[in-house]
């Protein structure tokens, strides 16, 4: 043994001798050349000087042309803009174009004096300007003193916790002419790609959506996606999907990736997206603070539109940068990332441990009850489903074998779909009170939750307590928010939270439901400009979770349309979740990002119910690949009652057409996905054209074919418009 141990000594010396290294050291020394420029100054890396490290990640800084660096030592790999990282040598740019590249921000600021809705676009570069660069923890504090303009701010750039940190504190934004800042833009070349390159831009267009660096994009058009939805206070936008639920978006180059979360100020925000060919020739995408608002200004008498809003929206502003690589590299590592994000900065709730595994999936099932139709001479009530009718189809669902059930009833209040009243009271020609009490009775005995619809972001005029002229949302043109006929308001959130729900939320006590599912709320986001009681997004946000939060400790449950970031931590059940994107031309590929994030914490149902599906075999796999609850929306009556009201849509309805369809589902569902509905998706992979593969966090496998045809992949055959489970499902078809 001592002979054996003498001769590797002897080995290990002689090589010492003739530069011979172990592999791990060689590794090391490999490794070293990737930070090296910036640490001595040459070459790519001059006048860098590195200025923050945690964990793995190390911010370097250039001070002479204000460019940052960022050294990610897991993967050997640095992000920067291209400037920063090194320029191709066949890149060759206009002054302008290579001052924008190079710049940390761009910004817009407008004549706040004329206030003709002009707004000018500039950089943290092209603009004169004298700055202040001090050290801090793990960073550097920048202060910028745009003198021509009679405009201050500062950023603080930092690493912590493994992850870049841009920050703009409010407190430093500083006016002291007639121009105002407009916007910030941050470090808006991060992590840029050329077209050709392994790698995509994700943004969360819907459920989430890719553009790929593989080929030139289809449009070259500058996108920008309003977080939380659109800022114009319209009654069309309430019928409108909401864009970005999610404040983040990310990319990915070859085995390195990060993912961007607005974490303060997201609530006045955009997510901007440059595809190669607009301007320049790069793929790129970053973050705009909104710090003031265009509006229309009708009673102008020039011919101006648009008009810049005098105030200052006066919030901390941060995005973080979280760094992928190797095997995470990629949009289900993001998903993952965000996921862990959210949970440990409690804006999701982890209640995978709180859910009995041997709970069934329940099938989602609304109820359309009764609405109003206006007539020439005199209104009518349809009737298209009593409390007494609706208790029948569950009765009939259970008899037939149904485990479990969420039953919404939608247009049960007095005057039906729309006629919104207060207190709230069921309406006569539906059973009145004794129905409704008879019928939660009914469902309480039986495990069968049942939540009762309830929109307190829009309301009538004739509503009893609640005063338009006060209680109304205003515009900044100081016109308030209604719909065509004046009858419709849109609701200031404190006079929602303090009135409406203060009404709503104690008088329903006296059912026993389940929970409330409140329309809009997770969906859509205003500003009041009310002199009296102006209310800000961020506080509207408040008011909304302020809101669920009451409702759900009075009932123990809440549903919320929608899925905005700001409603995941007090919701119990999201409605009306896209499955694609938007459909834009700059959409590669739509992926289910946001079911990736909130499945496991949160069950959800899609926007479109399966009887109104065009093709329901293919809806119902999305279902599976997406991890949807099954969702039907049903009628006692044939749908053809409906057809001269404002609620034509549901074209499809008649409980008898679907009754034995929706059994069969509930059916399959429990028998093959029951093992993991539970669970969190860890991974979704495309495996082929119109195959994918979803893996769970206990390793079970589902493999989703949309094709006609039967195919194989990964060496398991998976039958045409069907679904194959492996794993801990692997005995159930």
């Amino acid at each position: 043994m001592r002979k054996r141990l003498l001769a590797f000594l002897l080995c290990c010396i002689i090589a010492s001798g003739i530069g011979w290294c172990p592999p791990r050291a060689r590794a090391e020394a490999e490794s070293e050349k990737i930070w090296e420029p910036f640490r001595s100054g040459s070459g790519e890396g001059q006048d860098f000087r590195q200025v923050g490290k945690s964990g793995d990640i190390e911010l370097y800084f250039n001070k002479k042309n204000g460019l940052i660096a960022v050294a990610d030592k897991s993967n050997e790999f640095v992000w920067g803009s291209p400037c920063a990282v090194g320029l191709p040598e066949d890149a060759k740019y206009p002054k302008k174009i290579m001052e924008n590249m190079q710049a940390l921000f761009n910004f817009s600021y407008s004549n706040l004096k004329n206030n003709k809705g002009q707004v000018i676009e500039t950089n943290s570069v092209s603009e004169d300007s004298k700055v202040d660069c001090v050290d801090r923890k793990n960073g550097i504090s920048l202060t910028y003193d745009f003198r021509k303009l009679g405009i201050s701010l500062s950023v603080d750039i930092m690493v912590k916790h493994g992850s870049l940190v841009f920050y703009v504190p409010a407190d430093k934004i500083r006016e002291d002419g007639e121009w105002g800042l407009v916007s910030i833009e941050a470090l808006p070349f991060f992590g840029a790609s050329r077209i050709g390159k392994d790698g995509y831009l994700f943004y969360p267009d819907g459920s989430g959506a890719l553009l790929y660096f593989d080929k030139k994009p289809r449009d070259v058009s500058k996108y920008s996606f309003d977080v939380y939805g659109t800022d114009q206070m319209d009654f069309r936008e309430l019928e409108k999907e909401n864009d970005v639920m999610l404040p983040v978006f990310g990319i990915r180059q070859e085995n390195n990736a990060f993912l961007a979360v607005l974490s303060q100020g997201d609530t006045d925000a955009r997510i901007n997206l440059y595809p190669s060919g607009y301007i320049t020739d790069w793929n790129r995408i970053s973050p705009e603070f909104v710090y003031r608002r265009l509006y229309k200004d009708p009673r102008s008498d020039e011919k101006i539109l648009y008009k810049i809003e005098n105030h200052l929206i006066k919030t901390d502003r941060e995005v973080q940068y979280l760094f992928l690589s190797g095997e995470e590299a990629n949009y289900s590592g993001m998903a993952n990332c965000y996921r862990d994000y959210l949970i440990r900065n409690k804006k999701l709730a982890d209640r995978r441990s709180d859910v009995d595994a041997a709970e069934p999936i329940p099938v989602g099932l609304d109820f359309f009850m009764g609405i109003t139709e206006n007539r020439i001479l005199f209104d009518r009530f349809i009737s298209a489903t009593t409390y007494e009718q609706v208790q029948r189809i569950l009765d009939q669902m259970l008899q037939k074998g149904i485990a479990g059930m969420d039953a919404h009833l939608i247009g049960w209040q007095r005057g039906g779909y729309g006629g919104y009243h207060l207190p709230p009271t069921p309406d006569r020609h539906l059973g009145g009170e004794k129905g409704l009490k008879n019928l939660s009775k009914y469902t309480s005995d039986r495990g069968i939750r049942l939540y009762l619809q309830a929109n307190l972001a829009d309301i009538t005029g004739k509503c009893r307590g609640y005063t338009p002229r006060k209680d109304t949302l205003y515009q900044a043109n100081g016109m308030v928010v209604t719909d065509a006929d004046q009858n419709r308001y849109l609701v200031n959130p404190l006079a929602a939270q303090n009135k409406l729900a203060k009404s709503f939320l104690p008088h329903m006590k006296g059912y026993s439901i389940s929970g409330l599912n409140f329309d809009v709320l997770g969906s859509q986001l205003y500003y009041d400009y009310n002199k009296n009681h102006p209310v800000t997004r961020e506080q509207a946000a408040a008011c909304d979770r302020a809101m669920l939060g009451e409702a759900k400790q009075k009932y123990g449950s809440v549903a919320v349309q929608g899925g905005n970031q700001y409603v995941l931590d007090k919701a119990s059940r999201l409605y009306r979740i896209p499955t694609e994107g938007n459909g834009l031309f700059i959409t590669s590929e739509s992926i289910p990002f946001f079911q990736m994030v909130v499945h496991g914490s949160l069950s959800y149902t899609p926007i479109q119910p399966g009887n109104l599906a065009y093709d329901f075999p293919r809806e119902k796999l999305k279902w599976v690949e997406y991890g949807f609850l099954p969702y039907f929306e049903l009628t006692y009556q044939k749908s053809n009652v409906l057809k001269n009201t404002d609620y034509n849509k549901l074209f499809s309805s008649y409980y008898k057409d679907w009754e034995n369809t929706i059994v069969e589902v509930s059916r399959e569902f429990n028998d093959r996905l029951g093992d993991i509905w539970h669970q969190t998706m860890i991974r979704h992979e495309k495996i082929r054209k119109d195959v994918f593969k979803v893996t769970y966090e206990d390793g079970s496998q589902v493999y989703v074919n949309y094709s006609d045809e039967a195919v194989q992949a990964d060496g398991r055959n998976i039958p045409g418009l069907d679904y194959l489970v492996v794993g801990k499902g692997a005995n159930k078809r």
